[in-house]
């Protein structure tokens, strides 16, 4: 279908969202990065440097970012200690 975007998790997000889990909450005692991985291909299509620029988050000026389309102010209060960056 015209203009219908993949929704399937690709190898890159497959790639990265076992360590999305990780970085935002440190271990988790159930496994998943399949949820994870259909977050990210749903969010960002898997791009770590995807910025949302036209939504209220943006037009408040904190942005989405990154692959789960995070804002400051949730990545930095839920970020694990290390995990310093958003887009990655």
């Amino acid at each position: 279908m015209r203009g219908r975007r993949d929704r399937s998790p690709g190898d890159a997000v497959r790639g990265r969202a076992d360590k999305v889990p990780r970085a935002l909450f440190g271990p988790l005692p159930w496994p998943c990065p399949s949820y994870i991985a259909t977050i990210i291909q749903y969010e960002s299509g898997g791009n770590p440097n995807a910025i949302n620029r036209w939504d209220t988050n943006w037009d408040a000026g904190h942005p989405s970012k990154g692959l789960m389309q995070t804002i400051d102010p949730t990545f930095n209060r839920y970020a694990m200690a290390g995990h310093t960056n958003i887009y990655n």
